[in-house]
């Protein structure tokens, strides 16, 4: 066998392994901070702020208490106006998927 086909293979083995790895930790009941969905380098790309606190503060939310009691469709407004998305479950599902695809290195678009 060719020498950079085995060396593909054993990449690929790598990447699996680091996957399974990352979904072994993150399966099951977890706590988030949200800052870790949405870091700042997708809060840049997507948004009109650096960091996901500096969209609560623009919503007046600081801290969970007012962010649980936040009307949702002020939030889906929010979101439409300073965004690139359409509601906040949008934003939210879009950020998911990137944070998932970084920690397992797997494309879940």
């Amino acid at each position: 066998m060719d020498d950079n086909f085995i060396k593909s293979l054993e990449e690929l083995a790598n990447q699996a392994e680091k996957a399974q790895t990352e979904l072994s930790k993150m399966n099951g009941t977890h706590t988030y901070n949200l800052n870790e969905i949405f870091p700042p380098s997708f809060m840049k790309a997507h948004t009109a702020f650096n960091s996901f606190n500096s969209f609560l503060e623009e919503c007046g939310i600081t801290n969970q208490r007012q962010f649980d009691a936040y009307p949702h469709d002020k939030l889906d407004e929010k979101v439409k106006e300073k965004t690139s998305f359409s509601s906040y479950e949008d934003m939210f599902n879009t950020a998911l998927k990137a944070y998932i695809s970084n920690r397992t290195g797997i494309d879940i678009s």
